[in-house]
Order: C-alpha cells, then sequence, then structure tokens
C-alpha cells in the first residue's frame, strides 16, 4: 500500500539532490537555477543560512521548488539543461558505457510514453494516499511493482542525461578518475 508514496519519496530525494548539484556546478545551471526560483525567496530567510555557510545555492534552489507531479520534475530540468529533458531521456544510456565506448550499447528505456505514463499513474496513486481518506483504495502488487520500476528507471535516466550534458568533462569511470588525479597532481607540483 505505501509503495507509491515511497518510490516517490526516493524520486524526490534524488531530484532535489540532483537539482542542488547542478545548480552548485555553476556558470549557466547557476544562472538558470536561481531564475527558477525568482522572487520565491526572502532574503530575510537566505542571507542567514549562506552566512553561517550551513547551505549551498543550489540545495536552497532545490528546496525551494514543488514537486507533486512529473511536470515538476519535467520543467525543472528542462530549463536547468536548456533542453527538453524528456527528448534527452529518449537518447539516454548508461554512461559507463557511453564513456568506455561499448559497441553494443542499448538506450535505458526504450518505450518514453510508457514510462512517463507509469510516473504520471504513481504520482497519481501517491497523492490518493497522501492526501486524501481513501481506506478502501487498493495497491496491488503490479502497482506496487510498476511504482517502484518506473522511479528506478527515471533516476538512472536522470543519471544518464546528467552525465551526458552537466558533467560530461568530469571523469566518472575509474580510468578517467586516475587521469585526472595525475594531472591534478602535475599542476600541483607545477606550482
Amino acid at each position: 500500500r505505501h509503495f507509491p508514496v515511497a518510490a516517490v519519496a526516493t524520486l524526490e530525494a534524488h531530484f532535489r539532490s540532483s537539482v542542488a548539484m547542478v545548480v552548485d556546478k555553476g556558470g549557466e545551471y547557476f544562472t538558470r537555477g536561481v531564475a527558477l526560483v525568482g522572487e520565491k525567496l526572502k532574503a530575510s530567510e537566505i542571507i542567514p543560512m549562506i552566512h553561517k555557510k550551513n547551505v549551498s545555492i543550489g540545495e536552497i534552489v532545490a528546496y525551494s521548488l514543488p514537486f507533486s507531479s512529473l511536470g515538476h520534475l519535467e520543467d525543472v530540468f528542462d530549463a536547468l539543461l536548456g533542453q527538453k529533458f524528456k527528448q534527452l531521456s529518449r537518447s539516454a544510456e548508461d554512461p559507463y558505457f557511453s564513456r568506455n565506448n561499448v559497441a553494443e550499447r542499448e538506450l535505458l528505456v526504450e518505450d518514453i510514453s510508457g514510462l512517463w505514463e507509469s510516473l504520471h499513474k504513481t504520482f497519481h496513486d501517491r497523492h490518493v494516499l497522501a492526501h486524501e481518506s481513501a481506506t478502501q483504495f487498493a495497491i496491488d502488487y503490479d502497482k506496487a511493482a510498476t511504482a517502484v520500476n518506473s522511479v528506478k528507471l527515471i533516476i538512472d535516466v536522470i543519471d544518464a542525461v546528467l552525465w551526458s550534458t552537466v558533467w560530461k568533462d568530469e571523469p566518472l569511470t575509474q580510468s578517467e578518475m586516475n587521469i585526472a588525479a595525475w594531472e591534478r597532481y602535475q599542476q600541483i607540483r607545477v606550482k
């Protein structure tokens, strides 16, 4: 019965942490992220948090955004990335396979429309269970499994999209991390 609620809570946590990291990346992502919350934030609330260095700007942005539908997720990533998230999702591949140039790569999701439909149903079920007195509302095994599987898949898609856009130049594989560490070592040694 509580799987849709737990699945959406998991997705929300991943969404907010992803948004915070993207905004904190800086540059155009910072500008777009701050624009998302615009006038919603009061300086009197934000300044003390920033002064105490308790939170980053990305965290403030992420936790100021609504998250009660798939549309919220989609709109935020559309704005942050400057591209349509659903379109990017259609070509999302496992980032490790992409980085290692594995020849036989597959898309993470063959049927994006089906995934979106499953996620809409999961958000609907979560809304009913969390906000309505629906004691007779039944969640069977199939609905619970759909909720968990669709949330797992969209989290994989979010990560793949971010690794192909925001973090495309960041080290992901062990080999890339080793090379980046060696380059940092050499730069520090020269300084």
